[in-house]
């Protein structure tokens, strides 16, 4: 997977918005609404039940699903009812215990066996 990006980059912002309906702008003047799936430490994004919408001539579509490539990610647009402090915290938190909860559970996986300790083996 290459290098984790900080809890503190744009990419973490953004994560802390999965599961909200969001607004995302690109560079060729189209506009993007739907749910925000999937964010990655690249900014690549995946929505679902998506509506996309030329801002040239208003043409729209929608789709069930979309891949967005984050370099051509213009705006991600806040829903106003977010707190962008409070998102971001509880974000860092979830990354935080998911992080613990996985130390804990390789430290387990990795316990030595005794030699005659059958006890752990399936």
């Amino acid at each position: 997977m290459g290098k984790d990006r900080p809890v503190r980059s744009l990419a973490c912002f953004v994560q802390a918005l999965e599961g909200l309906q969001v607004l995302i702008e690109l560079r060729y003047d189209t506009l993007i609404r739907g749910m925000l799936d999937q964010v990655d430490e690249h900014m690549n994004l995946t929505l679902s039940s998506v509506v996309v919408e030329k801002m040239s001539n208003g043409e729209k579509h929608e789709m069930p699903f979309i891949h967005v490539r984050g370099r051509v990610v213009r705006y991600v647009h806040v829903p106003s009812n977010v707190r962008p402090h409070t998102a971001i915290e509880d974000h860092r938190k979830r990354i935080s215990e998911a992080r613990q909860l996985h130390a804990r559970e390789a430290a387990q996986i990795s316990k030595p066996l005794l030699k005659g300790d059958q006890s752990q083996v399936v």
